[in-house]
C-alpha cells in the first residue's frame, strides 16, 4: 500500500527535520516546507490505498493537487481520529488561533488565481474552523495548511516575524497529520490480503 520509496523518504525526510534545530526565521520557513513536503508525499499516496479499499474516486481527481491534499487524507484518516489526535496533544485551540489569524485580517489566506486576495473565501474558510461538525472543521485545517504553503512557495512570500506562530503551529499540526498518514500506511502493510 505505501511505497518503498516513500518509507524511505520518510525516514529521510526526518533525519533532515531533526537537523533543522535553529530558531530563526530561516529554520521556521525550512521546518514548515520540509513538513509539508512529507505530507505531500503521503498524500500522494493516499489515492491508490483508497481505491484499494473500493472507494469511488473520480479519475480527474487523481490530478487534482488540492483534492490530494485536503479531502483523501481526511476521507482515509477521518476528521475524528485527526481532531482526537489534535485534542491529545493539545492543540485543538489552534483552531481558534488560526481562524483569529483571519478574522482580525492578520494574514490573507486565500486568494484568486490572479493573486487578488479574496475576503469571502477567508471569511468561508474561518467559519470552517469555527465549526462544530469535525469533519468540516479538520477540512477547513487542511485547506488552510495547503493555502499558506501554497502562499509561501508560489507568491514568494518574505520571511516576517509576524509569521512565525502561524508556521510553528501549522508545522506542529501537520507532524501529528503526517504521523497519522504513515502509520495507518505502514498498519496497512501488515494486514493480509
Amino acid at each position: 500500500m505505501i511505497s518503498h520509496d516513500t518509507i524511505e523518504y520518510w525516514k529521510s525526510q526526518n533525519i533532515r527535520l531533526g537537523q533543522i534545530n535553529g530558531d530563526d526565521l530561516h529554520h521556521i520557513f525550512d521546518r514548515f516546507t520540509t513538513t509539508f513536503l512529507l505530507y505531500n508525499r503521503l498524500y500522494n499516496e493516499v489515492p491508490a490505498i483508497l481505491i484499494a479499499q473500493g472507494k469511488n474516486i473520480e479519475s480527474k481527481d487523481l490530478n487534482n493537487d488540492s483534492k490530494k491534499a485536503i479531502d483523501f487524507p481526511l476521507q482515509f484518516l477521518t476528521g475524528d481520529l485527526i481532531m482526537n489526535n489534535l485534542t491529545d496533544r493539545k492543540l485543538d485551540g489552534a483552531f481558534d488561533v488560526l481562524a483569529f489569524f483571519i478574522d482580525s485580517r492578520i494574514y490573507n489566506i486565500c486568494f484568486n488565481r490572479t493573486g487578488i486576495h479574496d475576503p469571502a473565501a477567508d471569511i468561508n474558510l474561518s467559519g470552517k474552523l469555527h465549526s462544530q461538525n469535525v469533519e468540516e472543521k479538520i477540512k477547513g485545517l487542511l485547506t488552510y495548511i495547503y493555502k499558506v504553503r501554497n502562499n509561501v512557495v508560489h507568491a514568494k512570500k518574505h520571511f516576517n516575524e509576524d509569521q512565525r506562530l502561524l508556521l510553528e503551529t501549522l508545522t506542529n499540526i501537520l507532524n501529528i497529520i503526517n504521523q497519522l498518514l504513515f502509520d495507518k500506511m505502514i498498519s496497512l502493510l501488515a494486514k493480509p490480503k
